[in-house]
């Protein structure tokens, strides 16, 4: 089926106001998450919607992405190391 090419301007202008609107009403460090996660999202989607294969090096920058983002979310809650002597 072919679409409009209005219709394709439209969605993506839509997502993207969606998208910055939102990230002003979060904190920075969530901003932060979610813009490095977006990379993570759209191979996903790419891999269902038009069939993007799943590489070595895909797998492996998702992986990187994925434990660099758990270890900063695990460690962020913490003091810096000059603030506990006070």
């Amino acid at each position: 089926m072919e679409h409009h090419p209005n219709f394709r301007v439209g969605t993506t202008g839509i997502s993207y106001f969606l998208y910055t609107w939102g990230l002003r009403h979060i904190a920075a460090s969530t901003a932060v998450t979610l813009a490095l996660v977006e990379p993570v999202t759209a191979w996903f989607l790419a891999m269902i919607a038009v069939g993007e294969a799943a590489t070595l090096h895909n797998i492996l920058g998702v992986s990187f992405i994925i434990t660099g983002l758990t270890f900063v979310t695990i460690f962020s809650n913490r003091k810096p190391y000059n603030t506990l002597r006070d």
